[in-house]
């Protein structure tokens, strides 16, 4: 299972800052206690506590490392969390634990003698099954002596056994490889950049029942949120390129992991809200979007995420 990273927090943290604050009255902007967390599979709890800001003003100053932050399971004490420093400006609060599927957890932070709480369920994995993966195109590449890439597009052709009423998934993936920065960039490409088939006529991602998305996985996937309409049967065709550039690879042999992550209803609310929350912005058109946190008494998103993964090979 590919390691799960740090959360991408001023990502989430600006996001969930924005659902309350009067964007034109900072000064008389009043801080609230804020609390993210994202649990997966076969991951440890990572809490990130701290004080809210109006937007473009939030700092290292605003991470809380001395809060009391108490992790339950089912209801009953599981165990209090521990403060992890990054580094000197910013920190986690981190668990022993790790989330079973099926189980509710719920967390309790204090700081300062107030109190905040959420909870949520850890969704069961999904059960898929790769029918089959179509290679349309693959491409070696160089940029440089010192710059090689790939590029693969590939329709994916799944299943998902899921009769749950409400069905809530992102589907994305990486390559397996040994990777290298992009030039003047601190971000990895190896991940899927989304495209839809021949099929979808160029409609917009909406209509199809697709919102992209990113993801926090080791250097951030943008990946397909899926709406729960699109469910109407278990088999599924998407459309995907994979690209990467990296130092060394054996490229007769790659890897595609395809990553099918079942979400909670609290995590496909946020997701959902905080796309169309962006891409409100600036426009004067389109109604403000709040977007949707689940944190009793302050703000924030304490939610699962259960992952399944499965590979296939292609070779160059």
């Amino acid at each position: 299972m590919k390691k799960i990273a740090l959360f991408l927090l001023s990502v989430i943290l600006l996001s969930a800052c924005y659902k309350d604050i009067d964007l034109y009255d900072s000064d008389n902007y009043q801080p609230k206690t804020g609390l993210n967390s994202l649990f997966y599979t076969d991951s440890t709890f990572r809490i990130y506590v701290y004080k809210t800001a109006p937007p473009g003003e939030f700092s290292a100053d605003n991470i809380l490392k001395d809060a009391r932050v108490i992790l339950y399971e089912d209801g009953q004490y599981l165990e209090q969390a521990v403060y992890k420093p990054v580094n000197d400006a910013i920190g986690y609060y981190q668990t022993t634990a790790t989330p079973r599927n099926g189980h509710i957890y719920s967390i309790e932070a204090t700081y300062n003698g107030h109190t905040i709480r959420a909870h949520d369920t850890m969704p069961e994995p999904a059960d898929f099954t790769i029918n089959n993966v179509e290679i349309t195109y693959k491409h070696k590449f160089s940029m440089d002596s010192s710059i090689n890439g790939i590029d693969i597009n590939f329709i994916l052709n799944i299943s998902i056994n899921d009769t749950t009423s409400k069905k809530y998934y992102i589907i994305g993936g990486y390559i397996n490889g040994e990777f290298m920065s992009y030039p003047d960039s601190n971000i990895i490409p190896n991940h899927f950049w989304i495209y839809l088939d021949e099929q979808s006529q160029g409609l917009p991602w909406e209509e199809l029942g697709y919102t992209v998305t990113m993801v926090p996985f080791d250097n951030g996937i943008f990946a397909l949120l899926l709406n729960p309409e699109l469910f109407t049967q278990d088999k599924m065709r998407l459309s995907l390129k994979a690209s990467c550039f990296y130092n060394s690879i054996d490229t007769t042999n790659v890897n595609i992991h395809i990553l099918v992550m079942k979400l909670s209803k609290n995590l496909y609310d946020f997701y959902h809200s905080e796309v169309l929350y962006y891409n409100s912005l600036d426009n004067p058109f389109v109604e403000p979007v709040n977007v949707r946190v689940n944190v009793d008494g302050g703000l924030g998103i304490f939610a699962g995420m259960s992952i399944a993964e499965d590979s296939v090979k292609v070779r160059f």
